[in-house]
């Protein structure tokens, strides 16, 4: 009797290698950015720390710029993939706002990204996290939103919650992140939520700020 589930069962497992080799190419790096700098590393130190062949690497990625954005996208999509069910009224009720996530991976990063921001391809690196901001805020938050009810373009409105959230997260960085990341998206939610809720007729119900730490 042939075994109808062999091919399935080897591309799973296939799979399975695939994302092993490229989760081992990314904690690699990562690794490797915080010990010594993004701009110095080559491709050989990524593959040696990773245990990973020189062509296997280039299956994967073009090179060590691709390899970090691509890391990059997929710490964010993995953060955010965490969120709960999102609707018109997460902007009117209380709980764990989306905005905390960002901070909590701030947190959760801060070595790798206080090296980053000083490394000569910071330009490049803040354009690729906006955009993913903005991706990531219009499939979970604005995006949940009526576009019929808003004389804007939701899109226009996921820039507007990106670019804030982006600023406050880079000021809380250099800041040595004086507040927690829960009264940091108290503070984004206070600055950034009114204005988008009222463009699109709703009423937030906004936490209390909290008291300054300086």
């Amino acid at each position: 009797m042939s075994n109808k589930r062999g091919p399935s069962m080897k591309k799973a497992k296939e799979d399975r290698r695939v994302q092993r080799t490229r989760h081992l190419l990314r904690q690699a790096l990562l690794t490797l950015i915080i010990e010594r700098g993004y701009e110095v590393m080559t491709v050989e130190e990524i593959t040696e720390r990773a245990n990973v062949g020189r062509a296997t690497f280039y299956v994967h990625y073009k090179d060590k710029e691709d390899l970090l954005l691509c890391s990059l996208e997929e710490m964010f999509h993995e953060t955010a993939a965490t969120l709960g069910p999102i609707s018109e009224e997460t902007f009117q009720a209380g709980g764990k706002p989306p905005a905390q996530l960002a901070f909590e991976h701030m947190a959760q990063q801060h070595q790798l990204y206080r090296v980053l921001f000083n490394e000569r391809g910071a330009a490049i690196i803040s354009v690729r996290i906006l955009e993913l901001l903005v991706s990531i805020s219009r499939r979970y938050t604005v995006g949940q939103l009526d576009e019929a009810r808003s004389p804007l373009p939701l899109k226009l409105l996921a820039h507007h919650l990106a670019g804030s959230l982006f600023a406050l997260l880079i000021w809380w960085l250099n800041e040595d992140m004086p507040y927690s990341p829960e009264d940091m998206a108290k503070i984004f939610q206070h600055l950034a939520v009114p204005g988008v809720a009222h463009v699109v007729g709703l009423q937030p119900t906004l936490p209390d700020l909290p008291r300054s730490e300086r």
